[in-house]
């Protein structure tokens, strides 16, 4: 049994420390990859403007690690060298003086939310080599209005307004400074990433196209001004937080939506009526939470799974329109939520 024991130790995964030391150079802490060449781990200057060597100790320059510049809040401008392929997740994250940034013809990848709340940051170019992109890159930049691709970019592609994805028909992201009060989303695309317009106070129509299956979590989180939306009927999911704290008045969920997820419509303050079709199966917690001006919903026999404090801080004369004996109907009554019954057609 020893024996054995030892022998499986052997083929125990070292620690990462073992895996990759620590070294430093100048205000860089960096390690070195499989491949012999460098990964900023971190970077400890105050400088305002910062030109990212090409080299540490002779090793090339490949990687911007992970929370390497989490943080610099000195720090105006990068200028980022050839060689450097990618840029990891919250890279850059809280540099809230980063004004501009120069990006390599060499880098081909981005990680989620690399320039989050990067709150001077009012327009980045991205290079043609940019082929992979994570969700959130620039999340809560308070002044971002202008994300530059060139014409022929092989993969990315812009309308003045938003970022697309063109093999993935996809809306990467729409900046949060822009001042529109109506976009139309562009035709063929079919996902609209997470968070892709979070927290833009200016946007109050949204115009989708019909074929699009996918609006991610939290696509338009905290778009207070938004009032207008179309949901196509490919869509499956509402996702969870998706319209969090926007101005819907009325939502009608299309055909073909099997779930709603957590807080869905949550802080949808002037929302009267929800209209739920007989294909939703399930309602996640809080998704109409402190709906505070909801009176009216329709909730089908269909729906046989409830999350807890869906309707939570609705007003008490919220009125709940369910089948005779359904589940809904069990539980709006466990609930003190008042129920009717639908209305018979005439003959």
């Amino acid at each position: 049994m020893l024996a054995l024991m030892m022998l499986s130790a052997l083929f125990l995964p070292l620690p990462a420390s073992a895996e990759s030391e620590a070294l430093t150079s100048g205000d860089y802490t960096y390690i070195l990859l499989e491949d012999g060449t460098a990964e900023i781990q971190k970077f400890a200057g105050t400088e305002e403007k910062v030109e990212v060597p090409a080299e540490l100790d002779g090793k090339k320059v490949t990687s911007i690690g992970e929370d390497a510049f989490l943080g610099c809040k000195t720090m105006q401008e990068i200028m980022i060298p050839d060689g450097v392929t990618v840029i990891g997740r919250h890279a850059f994250e809280k540099c809230t003086a980063l004004v501009k940034v120069t990006l390599p013809e060499t880098l081909t990848t981005i990680k989620s939310e690399a320039f989050r709340d990067c709150d001077a940051l009012v327009s980045i170019t991205l290079p043609n080599s940019l082929c992979e992109l994570d969700n959130n890159l620039f999340c809560y930049c308070d002044m971002l209005t202008d994300i530059v691709v060139s014409e022929d970019h092989p993969y990315l592609e812009t309308d003045g307004s938003a970022l697309y994805s063109k093999a993935d028909k996809c809306l990467i992201c729409y900046p949060k400074a822009l001042t529109a009060e109506s976009y139309t989303v562009k035709e063929g695309t079919e996902i609209i990433r997470e968070m892709a317009f979070v927290d833009n106070k200016n946007i109050k129509e949204v115009i989708l196209p019909d074929h699009m299956t996918d609006i991610g979590v939290a696509a338009f989180f905290g778009c207070f001004a938004l009032e207008s939306i179309n949901l196509p009927e490919g869509l499956t999911v509402i996702n969870d937080s998706t319209f969090y704290g926007c101005n819907l008045k009325k939502v009608v969920i299309p055909q073909g939506v099997t779930r709603i997820g957590w807080a869905a419509f949550a802080i949808c303050e002037p929302m009267t009526e929800a209209e739920i079709p007989d294909t939703v199966e399930k309602i996640n917690d809080n998704a109409f939470r402190s709906c505070f001006a909801l009176e009216k919903v329709r909730i089908p026999a269909s729906v046989t799974s409830f999350g807890q404090d869906i309707f939570r801080d609705c007003p008490m004369t919220l009125v709940a329109v369910v089948d005779p004996g359904s589940d809904a109907e069990t539980y709006c009554r466990n609930n003190g939520i008042e129920v009717v019954y639908p209305e018979t057609p005439a003959e």
